[in-house]
């Protein structure tokens, strides 16, 4: 009978992240979509929010080797985000994409009757992660 390994490893951890999420799927009920200087002649043209964030933060890694190959893990860390940066409002056709400034007076967007500079949710948090490895080779 083979014994069970476990690992137990606190870090620190940074990371550069992309967020975003779909709004809306405007519909064409004209001729096209104008966007800045780019056109629409698509049926639906989608509506994302995105924007760049700074992440860092405590985590704690746990892993066990149930066999000489088969490894189970599970991380938990807590997530510290920057400010929302470089928000864009970005549309998206079957044959083109363009993006408009958020921080821009044109257009003025609103979440609950009020303009916004950066995107209206919050990265930080708590984050946890749970898998399983298969390990080739292992000596």
């Amino acid at each position: 009978m083979e014994s069970t390994i476990l690992n137990i490893n606190p870090s620190v951890f940074g990371g550069f992240a992309n967020y975003g999420y779909g709004i809306v799927q405007i519909e064409n009920n004209a001729a096209y979509i104008q966007v800045g200087s780019t056109q629409y002649f698509d049926q639906n043209v989608d509506l994302n929010l995105k924007s760049q964030l700074f992440v860092f933060g405590p985590e704690v890694t746990a892993d066990w080797s149930l066999t000489d190959h088969i490894n189970i893990w599970q991380n938990a860390a807590y997530d510290i985000a920057s400010d929302n940066s470089r928000p864009t409002l970005e549309f998206m056709g079957e044959m083109s994409t363009s993006e408009l400034k958020i921080e821009d007076e044109n257009p003025t967007v609103t979440y609950n009757g009020e303009p916004i500079e950066s995107l209206p949710y919050e990265a930080s948090g708590i984050r946890l992660s749970v898998g399983v490895s298969y390990l080739w080779h292992r000596y």
